[in-house]
This record gives C-alpha cells, structure tokens and sequence, in this order.
C-alpha cells in the first residue's frame, strides 16, 4: 500500500505579521506555503459585551490539501496556540465539515481542498472600554499535502478597536464567513426525525428523506472499524461496524438530498451502551 511521504524537516515557511488592521494575509511574506493563512474579522470594530467571529481562512495551492481536525489515516488537522488579551475570551474553534479523500486503496483522510476557513468566536468583555483595542495572536502549525506532505507554519496578529457601536459586517468577506457557517453541523432536532442507535458494536444511522449519507468521526471517537466501505453510501441509512471500546460516538452526519445537491449537517454526541441508544434529537 502506497502512503504519502511525511518529509521530515523543520517546519517551513513561518510568516509573523503584525498590523493593526482587522484582516492580515500571510500571502506576500510567505509565497512558499501552499496553504497561505490570515485571519479575518467579520467586523472591523467590536463593542463591549460583543461577541465576534474570527477566521482563520487559508487560500490552498491547486492539488493540495489540509486536514479536519477528525479520523485520518496519513495527516493531522490546525494546531493552535491562540492568545487574546485580557479584555476579550476566546473559545473553541469551529470547524467546517470536510469531504472525504481516498488517494489510494486503504487509506482514508477527512480534508479540505482550495480553501479552509475555521471560525474562532470571540467575546468582547463588558468591562472593555470604548477606545481600547483587543489583541489576538494566533500561532499555528499545520500540514499540507500533494503527492507528499509539508508541514508549514505561522503567527498572526490581529487589532480590533473597541468602539460604541460595532461595524457592519464586511462585504468583501460575508461570502468566506457564510460559506464557513453553512458547513457548521448542528445537534438534530426532533424536526429533523434522525435516529441514531448502537447494537453491540453497529452503529446504526438514519435519515428520513436522505439519497446520500456520509459520516464523519471526530479524533476522540470510537473508531470504525472499515471507514472507507462503511462510511459513506447511498440511501437513508448507514450501518457502521465499530472496534471494541468505551470511547463517546463523536462525529458529522451529512444527508444529502435525492439529487445530490443539497446537504444538511448533523452533530452526533452520545456514549455507546450495549443496547439501542435513544434516537439523537429525540427528547
């Protein structure tokens, strides 16, 4: 079985940037990298109380590709060290659902491929005062693939102005943040009907109304035990074999419509039992 090659170096092409402007791009410091990061505010000015998406937005090289911070067999997802000032909370980054890549017989990666944009929120303290300025520095590492794997890094820094009345959202980028938002997964509903059991080691997941289902496991969940056959297939309904263990059932279902060209995106979060668990979205 052919696996791309991990080339063992130091991490190439490291871009600091410092600037007071909401929107900075690594693209002319670094124009080695073949995935160019910038982060990117969806306001250009914040108000205290405020809470705020940032993006971390990267521009991939034709042929190239980044890694979902979920199941992979040959690459790793984002590392993050994020720093904001004392006058602003960062939480948990969120992540697009990716699509499956099989570049060969047995292998298996969740990926994104000319762009990937990670959401930070942002919470602007409501002690912040009117003419400060919230900092954020984000340092990352990451890995870029083609017929081999690189892996790149950066740091970037951005200012945001605490003003009395936030900004409107920017045009220029509204399309990148609503792009991003309409791959975020959602917890069912009971609206949406989706059943979710565990017998034993088979998962079991349904969709009324679904053509197409593909699920997509997160890192610390129980592992499949054949991804690349049970993960993805035609119809409402998917059975997925898993390995032995105490691990949460962790992940992303995406149903695609009849023809194909319309998806929704379900977050799946329950722990295994030996029996039928509760229909996820159910009360």
């Amino acid at each position: 079985m052919a696996r791309k090659a991990i080339v063992l170096a130091a991490l190439l092409g490291v871009a600091s940037l410092v600037n007071a402007a909401p929107t900075l791009s690594a693209r002319d410091e670094a124009p080695e990298l073949h995935a160019r990061p910038r982060l990117v505010a969806e306001r250009q000015a914040v108000r205290p109380g405020e809470d705020v998406l940032v993006a971390i937005d990267f521009e991939i090289d034709e042929g190239w590709h980044t890694y979902w911070a979920g199941q992979n067999d040959t690459g790793f997802a984002l590392h993050t060290k994020i720093a904001c000032s004392a006058n602003a909370t960062c939480a948990d980054l969120l992540w697009p659902a990716p699509h499956r890549y099989s570049p060969s017989e047995g292998i298996l990666d969740h990926v994104y491929e000319h762009r990937m944009t990670v959401l930070l929120p942002v919470h602007i303290a409501e002690q912040a005062r009117i003419g400060d300025s919230i900092e954020l520095r984000v340092g990352m590492k990451w890995l870029v693939c083609e017929t081999i794997c690189l892996p790149e890094s950066a740091e970037l820094t951005m200012t945001l102005p605490v003003a009395e009345a936030a900004s409107r959202p920017d045009p220029e980028t509204s399309e990148m943040f609503e792009a991003a938002r309409s791959r975020l997964p959602h917890p069912p509903t009971p609206a949406d009907h989706v059943a979710v059991t565990l017998q034993g080691d088979a998962l079991s997941i349904h969709v009324p109304g679904a053509g197409r289902l593909a699920f997509y496991p997160l890192e610390k969940a129980r592992r499949p035990r054949d991804l690349i056959r049970d993960g993805e297939g035609e119809g409402d309904s998917l059975t997925i074999e898993l390995r032995p263990g105490d691990e949460p059932v962790l992940g992303v279902v995406e149903a695609w419509d009849d023809e194909g060209d319309r998806s929704r995106l379900f977050q799946i979060d329950f722990p295994p039992t030996n029996g039928p668990s509760e229909p996820a979205g159910q009360p």
